[in-house]
């Protein structure tokens, strides 16, 4: 799927989290910048960086959900749903088009990036019942990720989260 620039500029004000109270607010686009961020940095904590760059993971991530721009945030409970009917929202590869879609490896990558922004997000801005909700399902959701990783993944994955829980609080 090509996605014009239009569409792609979007994505900052495709709010994220719509059904769960938060203190700050999240888009597709500011989630997508975190995601490349994150990323990028598992990739620097990589032994083994056979067959793709860390370019290759900022612009898969910066693409991984740009469906959103035509869709609007699609909650996790409804792409579950979505999922176990047939259907991928995000497709096998993570949105990116299929002529230049991600390698398995880096799907991998940006599966962990994903979940640990979420996880991130939640735990520090959610607010309420609903919050403490996500932020469990966000941290399993991230178990699940890192479990299913090859050791190299899991470890490079788990000194970013490190780094992202020594940060100080914004408030």
């Amino acid at each position: 799927m090509k996605t014009p620039i239009s569409k792609m500029l979007d994505l900052d004000s495709v709010k994220r989290w719509t059904m769960v109270n938060t203190a700050a607010s999240s888009t597709v686009a500011s989630h997508s910048f975190n995601v490349a961020a994150i990323g990028m940095a598992i990739w620097t904590n990589l032994h083994v960086k056979v067959g793709y760059s860390e370019r290759d993971v900022c612009y898969h991530a910066i693409m991984h959900d740009r469906v959103e721009a035509y869709s609007g945030d699609i909650a996790t409970p409804v792409k579950r749903a979505m999922r176990e009917a047939g259907f991928d929202a995000n497709g096998s590869t993570y949105g990116a088009p299929e002529e230049v879609g991600p390698t398995e490896h880096i799907c991998a990558l940006l599966k962990i990036a994903d979940k640990i922004e979420n996880w991130n997000f939640i735990r520090q801005y959610g607010v309420g019942d609903r919050a403490e909700v996500a932020k469990r399902h966000c941290r399993t959701d991230l178990h699940d990720a890192l479990n299913s990783a090859d050791e190299d993944l899991q470890q490079a994955a788990k000194k970013v989260l490190i780094e992202i829980l020594r940060r100080e609080p914004k408030f």
